[in-house]
């Protein structure tokens, strides 16, 4: 009797480690099956999904909807620069007065070139917050410039008959004009951008889907090996248990 459990238990052991190769080799190929049904479902997100659609059909919204408000910004940007006449002549007039051609007391050449460094070259640039920035600009030359650009400011007459700058408006008609040829471009060319886009869909949906569609198949016959050679263990093991406590008894 001792002899039979001893084979049996031996015939167990052999039949475990059979199955334990055979469980890790079906769970592999699963893990392949699956691994290359994930790269296709990406493959097919990527090439034939509708997102590039979706994201140029969205663009050509907002482009139009941006190309209708053209006028209201327009208007919106003219009442900004009617609203600036006093500041943007006092800016100009400002521009006007550079430090190099102004007798700062102790800002020489070699202070001016600093400053000229730091984007500071007429009594419009001098600003705190700016000269705070210049390296070796303290409260005295903070204030000699101040005091300095407060003395031209103090010079000026503001004109509102002038209204706004001719240069300024220009500048804003120009980019209005730029603004709208180039949304008209890309609305005339979107039909045709989209149709090309689902052609692309299309084409890669032909070439991907048969791929699919054949790892689906092998990932679900991966599943159905491993299940079934589960059962057959644990169907197999009651059996072996079963026939060793007999031949004890």
């Amino acid at each position: 009797a001792w002899i039979i459990v001893i084979a049996g238990g031996i015939a167990l052991t052999i039949a475990n480690s059979g199955d334990n190769d055979s469980r890790r080799q079906l769970e592999s190929e699963r893990r392949a099956a699956y691994a290359r049904l994930h790269e296709t479902e990406r493959r097919w997100q990527e090439q034939a999904g509708s997102k590039r659609f979706d994201e140029k059909r969205q663009q050509l919204s907002a482009q139009k909807t941006e190309y209708l408000g053209l006028a209201a910004l327009r208007q919106r940007k003219l009442n900004d620069l009617q609203s600036t006449i006093r500041q943007r002549q006092l800016y100009k007039f400002l521009d006007r007065h550079l430090i190099c051609h102004a007798h700062i007391s102790g800002i020489g050449p070699g202070r001016q070139a600093i400053l000229s460094s730091y984007g500071i070259d007429t009594a419009a640039d001098i600003d705190r917050k700016a000269i705070a920035k210049v390296y070796g600009f303290g409260p005295v030359y903070t204030s000699k410039l101040l005091s300095w650009r407060n003395s031209i400011e103090q010079r000026f007459v503001f004109n509102p008959a002038i209204g706004i700058d001719p240069a300024d408006r220009r500048a804003l008609e120009t980019e209005i004009a730029t603004t709208r040829a180039k949304l008209e471009k890309e609305l005339q060319s979107g039909p045709s951008e989209l149709r090309r886009i689902n052609q692309q869909i299309l084409i890669a949906r032909s070439a991907i889907f048969p791929v699919v569609e054949t790892n689906i198949k092998a990932a679900a016959q991966a599943d159905l090996d491993a299940s079934t050679n589960l059962s057959r263990v644990i169907g197999l093991a009651p059996i072996l248990l079963t026939l060793v406590v007999a031949l004890i008894l």
